[in-house]
């Protein structure tokens, strides 16, 4: 039965791309602006698990200033004090609260903050430090380097001359041999295991992100994934929302490519802006962003030990609030809500 669903799911995928191409040539291309600002509000609860529980620690992410934005009217309104700590390697920034000799009550914590993103940032050539340099050519725990994926990117990149022409020869090769996951169905679904991903085929922004920079990686270039949250899905409405709920997290890569600098790339969305008949936007994804989809950059990386260090282990990612109690993961119930301030839409 399983091997029939994935055959129905791969024909009315097919379907919907031969679809989507017959109406490509018809459909404009969706607004990008050239900058945003927008207001992020979350809403945090957490609750004891027992009347035993000692203790309670929190870790909210909290964005940073880059090339590409900058953060402003950070405001956190919690119960107990806090403060603001950067874990070591990726300089990731968060919030750390502590409830000692918590009861049952709900926990509630509000964050707010503003940012403002722009779509053509300039990247200092040392942009990140030479610790974070050389992580970005290492494996992660389920993201290897090397072996049969170096084969596999030499293989795809043999008649590119350029490490420019490599980069973009390995992100066409993941945006035409993976599918985007719309129905949630792999097993293993946003973990970036790429061994996985690889034999699956198919995943959403994280597993197929994963691959791409396995495969960067892999050919001595150094990429790394980013984490933040879009306004709108895909295809995105015209006009933009300017006020929403956001449901879950994005994710984009940024590799560094000699004589070229530090350059965006987003597969995943590609992937889904051709599955929906917008060719012309998924051929701007490889060094560009889609500003909607990437309104705020939260986190970098991946096996991330926070600060100060967690007891549970490494967090395979960083974007959502993380909580322990007495040692222990304890689940976190978030809201974020959105707000744009203002839009600044390239002439036509």
């Amino acid at each position: 039965m399983k091997s029939k669903t994935f055959t129905f799911c791969s024909i009315a995928l097919l379907a919907l791309r031969i679809a989507s191409s017959v109406h490509a040539q018809s459909l404009p291309s969706p607004i990008n602006p050239t900058a945003l600002t927008t207001q992020f509000t979350e809403a945090i609860t957490l609750q004891s698990p027992s009347l035993q529980t000692k203790q309670i620690r929190l870790w909210i992410p909290i964005p940073s200033d880059s090339p590409q934005q900058r953060i402003s009217q950070v405001s956190i309104h919690a119960p107990v004090p806090y403060r603001i700590t950067q874990e070591k390697l990726y300089h990731n920034r968060m919030a750390y609260l502590v409830f000692d000799q918590p009861n049952q009550k709900p926990i509630s914590i509000e964050v707010s903050w503003v940012v403002t993103r722009h779509s053509n940032p300039q990247y200092p050539a040392q942009w990140l430090s030479a610790l974070v340099a050389a992580q970005l050519l290492r494996p992660d725990r389920l993201v290897p380097v090397g072996g049969s994926y170096a084969a596999l990117a030499i293989q795809q990149t043999a008649s590119a001359s350029t490490p420019y022409d490599k980069a973009k020869d390995i992100f066409d090769y993941v945006t035409q041999h993976f599918e985007y996951d719309y129905t949630d169905t792999s097993p293993e679904y946003g973990q970036g295991d790429v061994a996985f991903v690889c034999s699956y085929k198919k995943g959403n922004c994280s597993d197929i992100h994963s691959v791409l920079v396995t495969l960067l990686r892999s050919l001595g270039i150094p990429a790394y994934i980013a984490f933040g949250f879009p306004l709108t899905g895909i295809p995105a409405p015209n006009p933009l929302p300017t006020e929403g709920m956001i449901g879950g997290y994005h994710c984009w890569v940024w590799a560094n490519v000699p004589h070229k600098g530090w350059i965006p790339m987003d597969a995943a969305d590609a992937i889904r802006w051709n599955d929906h008949g917008y060719p012309q936007m998924a051929n701007k994804l490889f060094g560009a962003l889609y500003l909607p989809r990437t309104a705020v950059d939260m986190s970098c990386g991946r096996d991330i030990v926070l600060s100060p260090p967690q007891k549970a282990g490494p967090l395979n990612y960083f974007i959502y609030p993380y909580a322990e109690a007495d040692g222990k993961a304890l689940p976190v119930h978030w809201q974020l809500q959105f707000k744009v301030l203002s839009s600044l839409v390239p002439a036509r």
